[in-house]
């Protein structure tokens, strides 16, 4: 797998907190677990070394975002187990916020450029699609708006469509 360049300091540091938050609003975790899930969730991109996560996570605690909920012992090892605080989900709410802006900001920029460099796209074709997909906005903000149980279904009914779409557009 190809690693990439490693990214700014303040890219890494966001990246962490948001991540942490994330993982923690699902459950408790370790900090071995959140590494693990940092790992994931960058598609094996980037690793998290301890030099750089504990002492985040221990900012996030002095921030009040994150507490110890218990400690285990695992092979006669401590292990702190971390949840999210009522402030961490406020904080989580306010960055899922501006990272989904910044990314549909960047999708909207970009797409133009890869719509021509992938698939060869006119001027026309492209304009054609890009208000097409301005049209979606509402959609995509009905979805967001939707309990996550309802919204995880229509996310992979909506996937499920495209990849069969896709099958079809590729034979």
């Amino acid at each position: 797998m190809t690693q990439m360049k490693k990214p700014p300091r303040p890219f890494i540091k966001g990246m962490l907190e948001l991540i942490t938050l994330v993982e923690l609003k699902r459950s408790p975790h370790s900090g071995k677990d959140l590494a693990g899930d940092f790992v994931f969730l960058t598609n094996g991109k980037w690793r998290v070394s301890p030099g750089t996560l504990y002492p985040a996570l221990r900012a996030m605690e002095s921030k009040g975002y994150i507490r110890p909920a218990l400690s285990k012992g695992i092979k006669g090892r401590r292990e702190i187990i971390y949840e999210i605080t009522p402030a961490g989900l406020k904080r989580l709410e306010k960055e899922r916020a501006e990272v989904l802006g910044h990314m549909r900001n960047m999708l909207r920029m970009m797409a133009p450029l890869m719509l021509r460099l992938m698939h060869e796209f006119s001027d026309e074709e492209i304009r054609d699609i890009m208000k097409d997909l301005e049209e979606l906005d509402s959609l995509q903000e009905a979805i967001f708006r939707m309990p996550p149980e309802r919204r995880r279904k229509v996310v992979r009914g909506i996937a499920k469509a495209a990849g069969i779409i896709g099958k079809g557009v590729l034979r």
